[in-house]
């Protein structure tokens, strides 16, 4: 049995000739027919790496050339056509630009190169907020659902949002999201006094996850809470406020329009955080859930332009508003009722915000007897 099997030896240089026929194959390509491809002999250069385990360096392609010689298949070891499927994809024709009228202008021609801003499609964004923030808005009486949970107590925990926004560095856009939840939430469900500030942080927990990069974990939120509730009852009161809303955490916010506003009227940074200021005021009060968030924002504007100057309310922010002055007044007069009652209200969080150095103490100034 032994004497009829081949030797180690033959073997060895069968296997011997099989490579070099494939190596003879291989180098027979040219190099061009390789030239957008990454080299997958055991010829290509090192690359350094900067591994973990000492090993800083690999040679690049070697895997694919000792599986090849391994096998010792010779199709495996003939080149790739040089055709790149990447080549033959044609990039989609850029959509026509609408041509806005000689007076108004193109707020979106400096960001023009910049993709995060998507000016090409800034407007479609814009159209489709405006559609939704009208299928979402609630109903002004949206409180009269709850039996023990009245008015002051919203605003009480609205209060404690904002403190929390600023212990944990949070974005914008994250209070007004929760607030949004929280809100939603309250319209459709009732719920008890003892379970209003665990309701409270799951709308905070879950704005984080959505808006920040980094949210704050959920121990953080229990250390915050002074320990009213666990990492447990957090999930489990998660669980039910998520489902409440139907999975729909992209609700429309006030905060996206004063951006685009402000960029229309000409705002400088003083000016822009004196409008927010004024929608955030408005948080406090569940009576303006009457205004849309583009109405609320435009309203901002308005009364910013008419305490600080500055640009007119012309045709380029009626334009990307889509809102007159006339249409603004009952909606200005609610902010400026709230605003000259900040200061000496209970809740007085926000007042204090914008009254630091940091935001421009926009809430210090004095504001107009009427409007």
């Amino acid at each position: 049995m032994l004497t009829n099997r081949p030797s180690l030896t033959k073997q060895r240089s069968t296997r011997d000739e099989n490579t070099n026929l494939g190596r003879n194959i291989s180098s027979k390509t040219t190099a061009s027919s390789r030239s957008g491809l990454a080299d997958i002999t055991n010829n290509a250069p090192r690359v350094s790496l900067g591994l973990k385990d000492g090993s800083s360096t690999y040679r690049a392609g070697s895997y694919a050339a000792r599986s090849s010689a391994n096998s010792g298949s010779i199709t495996s070891r003939i080149a790739v056509p040089t055709t790149s499927r990447r080549s033959e994809v044609e990039a989609p024709a850029p959509k026509p630009v609408s041509v806005l009228p000689s007076n108004i202008r193109d707020i979106d021609l400096a960001e023009s190169s910049n993709q995060f801003f998507v000016p090409q499609y800034a407007d479609e964004v814009m159209q489709y907020m405006r559609k939704k923030e009208k299928r979402d808005q609630l109903q002004t009486n949206f409180m009269d659902i709850q039996r023990t949970v009245k008015e002051d107590l919203r605003a009480v925990l609205v209060d404690w949002f904002v403190g929390v926004a600023l212990k944990f560095k949070l974005k914008s856009d994250t209070l007004y999201l929760a607030v949004s939840l929280l809100d939603r939430y309250l319209a459709t469900s009732s719920i008890s006094r003892s379970n209003l500030q665990i309701t409270g942080i799951c709308c905070l927990v879950l704005a984080a996850k959505y808006e920040e990069i980094y949210p704050p974990e959920l121990q953080d939120f229990v250390y915050i809470s002074d320990r009213a509730c666990t990492k447990q009852q957090i999930i489990e009161m998660e669980r039910s406020v998520i489902a409440t809303l139907n999975f729909d955490l992209s609700t429309v916010t006030s905060r996206p329009f004063i951006r685009r506003f402000s960029k229309a009227a000409n705002f400088d940074g003083k000016r822009e955080l004196l409008a927010t200021y004024f929608t955030e005021l408005a948080m406090l009060d569940s009576t303006f859930a009457r205004f849309l968030p583009s109405e609320l924002a435009a309203a901002g504007v308005l009364l910013t332009q008419t305490m600080l100057g500055g640009s007119a309310w012309d045709a380029t922010v009626s334009h990307y508003t889509q809102y007159k002055p006339e249409h603004l007044h009952a909606c200005a007069n609610a902010l400026l009722s709230v605003a000259r009652e900040a200061p000496e209200s209970k809740h007085k969080q926000i007042y204090r915000k914008y009254a630091h150095a940091k935001y421009y103490e926009v809430a210090t100034i004095p504001l107009p007897r009427d409007f």
